[in-house]
């Protein structure tokens, strides 16, 4: 529709066909002391039957209310972790 053809009472139909409303975030995955593994990075030539993942199991000690959601862990001795992660 050219923009000369719009009027005011059709405004609000154009302006949700041109600006979706953002979809509603997804329901976390994990809760507070579930155990999850990390994954590991890779050089470019590994081999492929290395492991991904991380050996040692982490627990998660909070979910942060953050989009994606953003999960701080701990580790087996209970020291945090830097940095944060998300699914």
């Amino acid at each position: 529709m050219p923009p000369d053809e719009v009027t005011v009472a059709i405004e609000a139909i154009v302006r949700s066909r041109l600006y979706l409303i953002k979809s509603v975030a997804k329901k976390p995955r994990y809760i507070s002391c579930n155990t999850v593994r990390i994954a590991i990075s890779r050089r470019p030539f590994a081999k492929g039957c290395t492991a991904k993942w991380s050996r040692e199991p982490f627990k998660i000690s909070s979910r942060l209310p953050t989009v994606p959601v953003t999960y701080a862990l701990k580790d087996s001795l209970g020291e945090p972790l830097k940095g944060k992660f998300y699914e």
